[in-house]
């Protein structure tokens, strides 16, 4: 039985675990496509999961494709989905989702039961919406000029396929110094993030 990743108060994932350039690299030719997460999950302790990501799935599927341990934290609003509906939907996931991503507002009357259920952070455009600030949202941030106010959860989108040793560390310490927050995600947003930049992620921050 795999044992549970200890929960530091940084943490690295990619967004999305479906990366063609996996293929073959990361994932060998012959593992079939729905062991991929619980590949993924030996590996790494968080996914970011994209909103496209509930096409043809959903929370109990990525549960039962993922082992006892990985942590997930979900984009909304998804395409197409009733925001309420999709917020029930998550609460399949119960401890094991760390939080929420928001791309976009939301209705308002959702936010309250966003909130007692999990951090959120913001990464629409501007500045988040009032209800959003009003319930502590941190943010999304691209690792340029000075971190912006932060919440329960922020996140460090890496956009760079392959980030050198100096820029991962530079990251790091700034989500160390994040004032204000329980969680920050190294998140990996690439199209094909590269798999050995997070393990040299990890590395670095089990030396800092």
């Amino acid at each position: 039985m795999n044992e549970p990743f200890p929960e530091p108060r940084v943490l690295i994932g990619a967004h999305g675990w479906q990366h063609p350039g996996w293929n073959g690299t990361f994932y060998p030719d012959d593992l079939p496509e729905d062991w991929r997460l619980g590949y993924y999950g030996n590996e790494f302790p968080l996914v970011g999961v994209p909103a496209g990501a509930w096409s043809g799935s959903g929370p109990q599927d990525w549960l039962e494709d993922s082992g006892g341990h990985l942590r997930f934290l979900c984009e909304l609003p998804v395409p197409g989905m009733d925001a309420a509906r999709a917020v029930g939907e998550l609460e399949v996931l119960g401890p094991r989702c760390l939080g929420v991503i928001l791309t976009a507002p939301v209705p308002e009357a959702v936010v309250p039961e966003l909130r007692r259920r999990w951090p959120l952070a913001w990464a629409g455009a501007g500045e988040p919406p009032p209800a959003l600030r009003e319930a502590g949202a941190g943010r999304c941030w691209d690792g340029s000029g000075a971190p912006p106010p932060g919440g329960r959860l922020n996140v460090i989108r890496v956009a760079a396929a392959a980030p050198s040793p100096r820029e991962l560390r530079g990251l790091l310490e700034a989500a160390l110094a994040w004032p204000g927050t329980d969680h920050t995600v190294l998140l990996f947003t690439a199209a094909d993030p590269s798999v050995e930049a997070m393990h040299a992620a990890a590395t670095l921050l089990e030396l800092m």
